[in-house]
């Protein structure tokens, strides 16, 4: 700085002391631009001579700060009040038109109010209040801008021998100081002036002097955003300011805010009225007027607004300001889409003592509806169909709806369709057409019953080929049908040896060994006998041909064939009289075993090496395929049978009235609820099929020999030989439902004890003891929960059963199951018969 003021000296030859003042604010500037770094310019200066590293730093620290402001900006907005207005906050946004959909939830569609807003609220649902709150940078200032009492400029002056920058506050008297020159007034001179201005004002003091300037700080003052905003309070604006902005600042108005009638106020006057619907609508912004300090914007509450929804450009609610009728309220949503109905338009409104009436209106009538707070618009979307329509259907390569023109015939419209497909049937092509007016057919009883379709047939082949030539109407369905839909296609069926049996479609010259191979020969397929059933006037005639042979291609075999024929592959007389079982546990040799038809239980334990050391026969069990299937049949017939016993009683039951309480009816149905949520769980119970053995005594494969349980074995038989077990499981409605550890003479009780006892929702009538062999065995009747009085397992005198012994034996399951309210009798007859259908079937131990 001593620098340049000895140049100037030198220069003009005049000597020059810089005063203090000057001095003491041009550090002060220097300072604050240092700490505020508000603008490009003083930023880009700020960084200039630092090192990399620094430069670096001061970067990742701009990017913190504003990262920091950006989250506290996300925050505010999750704690906004809501724009979008599902049905769930609709209340929220605009409460008049929940009212109505209350009243009447079928009169307004719900996708209508989908993602409805207020609008003009987006104009700050996404603004950033960081953004909003920053000064412009100085290549953003107008060129219009007047310097005033508080401005910052960095002024920087050269010629031949001088080249200094400094600062410059604009003072309260509006002047800048100016090295030899002084003080030199700027307020009000523009910012496109200040370079001439200033060469002008200085060209005594230096010569050849050229200047330039950056404005590093616009000047500051406080105002106040007041009213239905989300964060008022007083803002720092600058000379730019604008009401949009301290408004983007302060959050923007709340949904019950005012975007019409936004009140700029000064000295409490009214100085401007800002509307940014208008602003939104038709890009015009009046009274968007620069501030002052103590400016006040004051945001009012809504005084009048409705709702548009359905077919228009931009749904929404609108804010009523100056709107003489519905006519120029609907041009806010920017009319109608071009799929709405003009003459069905419809319009909610409140009376005085706030019922919802309901008026229809249309384009010419909106100009007669004024207006009203809380009404509600709503646009449908016209009925009306495509009338220069046609329609092909059926066979045709590209079937659809095409343009129906004059002279279109149905040849023409075909080639559109590109064409028929091949097997068409050119026999008849059908023409659905509308009518003019209905006419009147017969009906068997006498009645005559009108219809407005007529349908035509027209002979495809000559259409096709040009014989003749048949004009289609507007709304025509055209129906081209294939050589299936037309005909009885001609087929055989196979059965037997074959992966693929079924009907096989009959083409010309087909030979039995053509569907020999399409059907394939499975590995127990009899090559030697295979049999074709031929329909004919006198019956059914047989013939026998040989499968290896007919596949040879030998004629007196390769049958050719016949609609209808019926080709049967039986199967390999050798390999019928074959069967598999699976053994598994405790054999030497568990595994999958073949065997022949007769071979007994003892045949094949003796081929899987016997019985291994600790083998419990007498919780062995054997599955068996077809025992499987006849319980599924019988199971599933039971529960069919219950199923609509059920019903009916729950019909009766629902129409008890007079001489039945309405308590005992609530009771009769709960009863019926329980039974039926049982036989559900019945029935959904895989059956496994297997087939109880007594292997009492039994201690060897010589025993079985010797017994009724040396059964002969089916194909696909299933079984398995436990280790010796050492416990018995308590499972149900128990404190505690567990496997104990066997102890010779202990009984039910002592066991059910054991599990802590019976619970509250115990069922101790039915309690049952399912054996190791499978046997399901009812316990007698439990007088009390306390057990003071249970009785073991019933003797083979009193249950007929033999072989069962008093006592709990080791591999027992003590089923204790849920008790079920039933109120009625024959309720509890229908659960005793589940009960038994699920011993039946082996499936009592699942059911609960």
């Amino acid at each position: 700085m001593l620098r340049i003021i000895s140049l100037i000296v030198i220069l003009c030859g005049n000597g020059f002391a810089l005063s203090e003042t000057f001095q003491e604010r041009q550090e002060r500037l220097e300072e604050l631009l240092k700490q505020k770094r508000v603008t490009q310019g003083s930023a880009s200066t700020s960084v200039k001579g630092l090192p990399t590293r620094e430069k670096e730093l001061k970067k990742q620290s701009d990017r913190a700060d504003l990262d920091e402001l950006r989250t506290k900006e996300e925050e505010e907005e999750k704690n906004a009040e809501p724009i979008s207005a599902p049905l769930n906050t609709i209340g929220q946004v605009f409460p008049p038109l929940l009212q109505i959909m209350s009243v009447e939830p079928d009169l307004i569609p719900t996708n209508t109010i989908h993602n409805l807003q207020v609008f003009g609220q987006e104009l700050f649902s996404k603004s950033s209040r960081y953004y909003a709150m920053q000064t412009l940078q100085p290549q953003d200032v107008p060129d219009s801008y007047s310097f005033g009492t508080g401005d910052v400029l960095s002024v920087h002056v050269w010629n031949q021998t001088q080249d200094e920058t400094f600062l410059a506050e604009v003072s309260s008297e509006g002047n800048i100081p100016f090295p030899l020159a002084g003080e030199i007034a700027v307020a009000g001179i523009s910012k496109k002036e200040l370079v001439p201005y200033l060469q002008n004002k200085l060209q005594g003091f230096y010569k050849d002097l050229k200047i330039s300037y950056q404005i590093v700080k616009l000047r500051q003052f406080p105002l106040y955003v007041t009213g239905e905003v989300k964060n008022p309070g007083m803002y720092l604006a600058n000379a730019l300011s604008t009401p949009i902005q301290l408004l983007s600042a302060a959050g923007g108005p709340k949904v019950n805010g005012s975007l019409r009638k936004i009140r700029i106020l000064r000295n409490s006057e009214l100085l401007q009225i800002v509307d940014l619907q208008k602003f939104l609508t038709e890009g015009v912004l009046e009274g968007n007027q620069k501030l002052l300090s103590q400016d006040v914007i004051h945001v009012p509450l809504i005084q009048q607004r409705l709702a548009i929804l359905g077919r228009v450009k931009r749904p929404g609610i609108y804010e009523i300001h100056d709107e003489p009728d519905m006519a120029k309220v609907l041009e806010l949503s920017g009319g109608l889409e071009p799929d709405a109905d003009p003459k069905s338009l419809k319009w909610f409104s409140f009376q005085k003592n706030g019922t919802v009436t309901m008026k229809d209106l249309n384009e010419v009538s909106l100009a007669n509806q004024a207006p009203q707070d809380g009404g509600v618009l709503l646009a449908g979307s016209t009925k009306n169909t495509i009338k220069n329509k046609i329609v092909i259907n059926g066979n045709v390569f590209a079937p659809g709806v095409y343009e129906w023109a004059q002279k279109l015939t149905l040849k023409q419209l075909i080639a559109k369709a590109q064409g028929i497909k091949p097997k068409t049937h050119l026999g008849t092509a059908e023409i659905k057409r509308l009518m003019d007016k209905p006419e009147t057919v017969p009906h068997h009883q006498g009645m005559l019953l009108r219809t407005q379709y007529q349908t035509l047939h027209v002979n495809l082949g000559q259409e096709m080929s040009g014989k003749i030539s048949t004009p289609l109407h507007p709304l025509d369905e055209i129906r081209i049908f294939s050589l299936n839909e037309m005909q009885i296609q001609p087929h055989i069926e196979i059965s037997g040896e074959v992966m693929r049996t079924g009907s096989v479609e009959l083409q010309k010259d087909t030979r039995v060994r053509d569907v020999l191979v399409k059907a394939q020969l499975k590995d127990s397929a009899h090559l030697l006998s295979g049999e074709l059933s031929r329909q004919t006037k006198d019956g059914i005639q047989t013939l026998r041909f040989s499968v290896g042979q007919a596949l040879a291609g030998e004629d007196e075999h390769n049958l050719f064939l016949q609609h209808l024929d019926s080709i049967t592959v039986f199967k390999d007389p050798r390999l019928a009289k074959q069967g598999t079982i699976v053994i598994g546990g405790q054999v030497l040799y568990p595994g999958e075993y073949k065997f022949n038809t007769g071979a007994k239980l003892s045949d094949l334990l003796m081929r899987a090496g016997g019985l291994s050391e600790g083998a419990f026969l007498m919780g062995a069990k054997l599955y068996r395929k077809n025992l499987a299937m006849r319980q599924k049949e019988i199971r599933d017939s039971f529960v069919a049978r219950e199923q609509e016993n059920l019903n009916n009683l729950k019909i009766k039951a629902s129409q008890m009235a007079g001489e039945e309480s309405a308590q005992d009816k609530k009771a009769t149905l709960e009863s019926l609820e329980q039974v039926d949520d049982t036989l559900e769980k019945l029935s959904s119970i895989e059956i496994e099929g297997r087939l109880a053995l007594d292997f009492r005594n039994i201690n060897s494969i010589e025993d079985i020999k010797n017994s009724i349980n040396d059964i002969v074995l089916e194909d696909g038989d299933r079984f398995e030989i436990p280790t010796r077990p050492s416990e018995v499981t308590i499972a149900g409605q128990v404190y505690a439902p567990s496997t104990i550890l066997h102890r010779d003479g202990l009984t039910v009780r002592d066991y059910i004890e054991a599990a802590g006892g019976f619970n509250d929702n115990a069922y101790t009538s039915k309690v049952f003891v399912i054996k190791a062999s499978g046997q399901a065995v009812p316990v007698s009747q439990i007088r009390n929960k306390t057990l003071r009085y249970v009785e073991p397992v019933r003797t083979q005198e009193e249950t007929g059963i033999p072989g069962i012994a008093q006592l709990i034996e080791a591999g027992d399951t003590i089923i204790v199951p849920t008790r079920i309210q039933i109120r009625r009798n024959q309720f509890k007859e229908s659960l005793d018969s589940i009960y038994k259908m699920a011993i039946t079937v082996g499936a009592l131990g699942n059911i609960f």
